[in-house]
This record gives C-alpha cells, sequence and structure tokens, in this order.
C-alpha cells in the first residue's frame, strides 16, 4: 500500500524540520532559520490534526515544493 498523500507531507516536514539534515539547510533568501523552522513546526501541527483528504494537507504539500 503506498504512502498517503498526508503521510508523504507529514515525512517531508519531518525531514525539512530535522536540523541535522544538509539537503534542506535554508537559503540566504528564505528569512532567518528560527522563523523557518516555526513555520514548518506549525505546518506540521496542522496537518498532523487533520483528516486525510482536507485541503490544508495540498497547500501544505504546494508550500513546502512537494511534487503532486
Amino acid at each position: 500500500m503506498s504512502a498517503t498523500k498526508k503521510q508523504k507531507v507529514l515525512t517531508q516536514l519531518e525531514l525539512m524540520i530535522n536540523p541535522t539534515n544538509p539537503d534542506f539547510a535554508p537559503s540566504a533568501e528564505s528569512g532567518e532559520p528560527t522563523e523557518r523552522h516555526e513555520r514548518l513546526q506549525e505546518f506540521h501541527r496542522q496537518v498532523t490534526d487533520v483528516a486525510d483528504d482536507d485541503p490544508i494537507i495540498d497547500r501544505v504539500a504546494r508550500e513546502i515544493g512537494l511534487p503532486e
């Protein structure tokens, strides 16, 4: 069984929140790393608390650049 979009978004957010992951180091134009980290944590909280088909999942997926 393949992962749901919600699971994929949560996994991606967890990778992005992880401060030891060099693939997601904040770029210079992304703002303060602390602000970015807090925004990603808020996305994670929002997605965790909704149903699998909630529209917020699509919005967060677009925001973090997750392919459709």
